[in-house]
């Protein structure tokens, strides 16, 4: 049996699928039709003789045939990375016609890539935004209040040291008196005017009172270390503020390049959400529709249908016209 091939080739761009496989069966049956008519022919020749039959008499055979595309047939898929993400949109329907590039699907997962996508644009605002600042220095607010900070801590300090001073004084004054005051108890005690009890009641008082005398030194001297420490600490602060460190720039700049390069994966994530025509052609056939998760089979099968080709079986001792 021979197969006869036909190469159909449309002229009407806007010509549907249903048409065109109508208009290629046709095709099949007039092939077919010819080759019976001709195998008649010729067996009529084997018992007759010279009879002749002209090819006018033919009137109708049916023969097996199929239609296929002259070009292959491309099966289109989610990317890999997405395969087993859900269609969300399907925007193509069997006999449309794409172009290479056109958006035929869109998978369920492209709003929260394009929530990824917008949330990355803003942080690489952000770190443009904190590196300009760096860059910038501080503000001549910031310095001031800095240098008002110092002010009131060295202002802080020295009135504390003045009355803690204050204080020492006075109670340096008070070990005076209960020196004096001791030492005139002591001296009658010692001549026997008074007893032990009233001598040492005024030693008692002296000692209280150098007590506190030590007390009061040991504060001033806490106090002079602590509020030192804090204007030391404001001042660095202070050279802070007004140095701009090539380091703070380097790290600011590397935040920066962080956040675009993030920018940028976030919308390849977002590119495979749209599942694109790789070349043109007609849609023959749809394999997942929306909801449904991308299969073996892929989303749908596309084809070039503008040349199609038609194989027609005929019986083994026939030509077909058409070879």
């Amino acid at each position: 049996m021979n197969l006869s091939v036909l190469k159909l080739t449309s002229t009407d761009k806007g010509m549907s699928v249903w048409r065109r496989w109508i208009l290629a069966l046709s095709l099949v049956g007039m092939v077919g039709v010819v080759g019976w008519r001709l195998w008649q022919i010729n067996a009529t020749q084997l018992d007759v003789g010279n009879t002749e039959i002209g090819l006018s008499e033919i009137t109708t055979v049916t023969a097996l045939g199929r239609i296929e595309p002259v070009g292959e047939l491309v099966n289109i898929a989610a990317p890999t990375s997405a395969q087993e993400s859900r269609i969300g949109e399907l925007r193509v329907e069997i006999g449309d016609r794409v172009q290479s590039g056109q958006i035929i699907a869109t998978l369920d997962n492209q709003p929260r890539l394009q929530a990824a996508l917008r949330q990355a644009e803003q942080q690489v605002n952000i770190a443009r935004a904190q590196q300009a600042q760096i860059e910038a220095g501080a503000k001549s607010g910031e310095v001031q209040a800095q240098l008002a900070e110092i002010s009131r801590l060295e202002a802080e300090q020295l009135g504390n040291v003045e009355s803690q001073r204050a204080t020492i004084a006075r109670i340096a004054a008070e070990v005076d008196n209960a020196q004096a005051d001791y030492a005139r108890y002591d001296s009658l005690f010692q001549r026997g005017a008074l007893s032990a009890s009233e001598r040492d009641a005024r030693r008692l008082t002296l000692t209280t009172t150098e007590q506190r005398l030590a007390e009061a030194e040991a504060t001033l001297s806490r106090i002079q270390t602590t509020t030192q420490q804090q204007i030391s600490q404001a001042q660095a602060t202070l050279n802070r503020i007004e140095d701009v460190r090539p380091v703070d720039v380097a790290t600011a700049q590397a935040e920066v390049a962080a956040a675009v390069a993030a920018v940028e994966e976030a919308q390849a994530s977002l590119e495979q959400a749209f599942i694109k025509a790789p070349t043109s052609g007609q849609i023959i056939d749809i394999h997942t529709r929306p909801g449904e998760t991308v299969g073996s089979e892929g989303i749908v099968t596309l084809g070039e249908t503008e040349e199609m080709l038609v194989i027609a079986e005929t019986p083994k001792l026939l030509r077909s016209p058409f070879d």
